[in-house]
C-alpha cells in the first residue's frame, strides 16, 4: 500500500476511535468548474461529522527530503481548499492533518507557528503508531468556543461602550446570553436632536458570530480576528449575502 494511502487510513481510523462518523472518504471540492482534488499533490481529503459538527481533513504526510517545500505546498492547497469549501459547504471546517512526530519537530517551531497563526490553518495532530488524534485550533465549533465568543464580544461591547465621551449620550450593552443577541445601543439627545439607534450588533447563530451592524471605524470583526476567532467562524450579515463571498469572511 502507498505511504500516502497508509497515513489516510491512520486519520480514518483514529478519527473513529474518537467517534466521528466517516461521511466522505475522498471529499471533491468545486470551484466553479473547476474540480480541486485534494490528492492532486500527495494525499487526500477525507470528511467526517460528530455531534452536528461536520469536518474535512487534509491529511499530509511530509515523508519528502523536505519538510519546509512541503509545507509551503500544503499551506497553499489548504488557503485554496478552504475558499473552495466557503462556497461549497461554509458550515464545514476544514483541517491540515499532520503526523505528530512531524509536529513536534517543524510546527513547532517560531517561524512555522507564526505562518499557522496568520493564516489560521487548524491542525490535526495524528499519531501513526496509537491511531489516535488531537486536535489544535480553534475553528471546531465546540461549546468552549462559543463560550469564548461570548466573553470576547461582550468584552469588546463593554470597551466601545467606556469610549463615548459625549456626557448628553447613554452608550448601553444589551446581553442576551440565552439567546445570543448582543447590543451596544445609543442613547439621548445633542442639541435637540434625539439620539438612538444600534452602533453594534452580534448574533451567535449555529457557533458562528454573526455582525448584524457595526457602526465602528476599525471594524469589530477585526477586532474579533485579532483575539483569535478564525475568519470562517465570522459572518458580516451587513454585506448582500450574492456579494459576501468576496470578503476574507465566511459567506453564511
Amino acid at each position: 500500500m502507498p505511504a500516502k494511502d497508509i497515513f489516510h487510513e491512520v486519520v480514518k481510523t483514529a478519527l473513529q476511535k474518537d467517534g466521528w462518523q466517516i461521511t466522505h472518504d475522498l471529499y471533491n471540492l468545486q470551484a466553479g468548474t473547476l474540480e480541486l482534488y485534494i490528492d492532486l499533490g500527495a494525499e487526500k481529503v477525507l470528511a467526517a461529522q460528530k455531534d452536528g459538527q461536520k469536518i474535512a481533513v487534509e491529511i499530509k504526510s511530509f515523508i519528502g527530503p523536505s519538510k519546509i517545500s512541503q509545507f509551503y505546498t500544503a499551506l497553499g492547497q489548504f488557503i485554496s481548499y478552504r475558499a473552495a469549501l466557503e462556497q461549497q459547504e461554509v458550515d464545514r471546517i476544514l483541517y491540515l492533518a499532520v503526523p505528530s512526530n512531524v509536529y513536534d519537530s517543524f510546527f513547532t517551531t517560531g517561524f512555522i507557528r507564526s505562518l499557522v497563526q496568520q493564516n489560521q490553518i487548524h491542525l490535526i495532530i495524528y499519531n501513526t503508531e496509537q491511531e489516535a488524534i488531537l486536535f489544535e485550533g480553534s475553528a471546531n465549533a465546540t461549546m468552549a468556543n462559543v463560550d469564548l465568543y461570548r466573553q470576547h464580544i461582550q468584552n469588546l461591547l463593554s470597551q466601545h461602550a467606556s469610549l463615548v465621551w459625549d456626557e448628553r449620550i447613554q452608550a448601553q450593552t444589551i446581553f442576551d446570553t440565552t439567546r445570543d443577541h448582543y447590543q451596544l445601543i445609543y442613547v439621548g439627545w445633542r442639541n435637540q436632536r434625539r439620539i438612538y439607534g444600534p452602533v453594534l450588533h452580534l448574533d451567535i447563530i449555529d457557533n458562528k458570530i454573526w455582525i448584524q451592524q457595526d457602526g465602528t471605524e476599525v471594524g469589530i470583526a477585526n477586532e474579533l480576528v485579532e483575539l483569535g476567532v478564525p475568519k470562517q467562524d465570522i459572518i458580516l450579515a451587513f454585506d448582500p449575502p450574492n456579494l459576501r463571498y468576496l470578503t476574507e469572511f465566511a459567506v453564511g
